[in-house]
Order: C-alpha cells, then structure tokens, then sequence
C-alpha cells in the first residue's frame, strides 16, 4: 500500500467516526428498517405513476394527486425522516468542506 492509499484510508476512517455521519448511517439504516415508511414511500411513488398515467383524465387525476399528497405530507412529516433529512443536509456540508479542501 502506497503512502496516498495510507493516507486515504485514515481519512476514510476518520470521515465514518464523525458523529454527523455516524447519526446519519444509523437514521437511513432504521428508515430503511421501517416497513411503515417503506409501504408509505411505496404508495407515494405508485400514486406518482398513476397520476402520470392519468393526465388526461382529471378525475382519476385529482383523485391520484390527493392520494399523493396525503402520503406524501405523511412521509414528509414523519420524526424519524424530518431528523434525517436535517442530519443529512449536515452530512452534505461536511463532505463539500472535506471535496473543497482536497481541491
């Protein structure tokens, strides 16, 4: 192994113990782990598609895009993915500070 790969590793390390990371892996990890939110992300991608498929038809549109929005106003509003998404705006910045520093 390289210097660089050394080096690269010990970053690497570093990054995944930093505790925004670490709370944004253990977030994702239990929303992935929640059948709830995943039949709800399920039903708001398949009432997606129906209102897609139905554009035309406006009463099953409508319908469809009231569908969608109660799910979607429901996953949105969830604690578990409320904390996750702010964790993972924080994750973001951290990675852009470490991208803008290595350039």
């Amino acid at each position: 192994m390289s210097d660089i790969d050394v080096k690269l590793a010990e970053v690497k390390d570093e990054l995944y113990s930093d505790p925004v990371l670490v709370e944004y892996f253990r977030l994702k990890d239990m929303i992935e782990h929640d059948e709830e939110l995943m039949n709800l992300e399920k039903e708001v991608r398949l009432h997606q598609k129906k209102m897609c498929e139905n554009i035309d038809n406006d009463e099953i549109y409508l319908l469809e895009k009231e569908l969608y929005e109660t799910c979607s106003s429901q996953l949105r509003n969830n604690p578990l993915v409320i904390n996750f998404n702010l964790v993972k705006d924080d994750a973001v910045k951290l990675l852009k500070e470490v991208k803008e520093y290595l350039e």
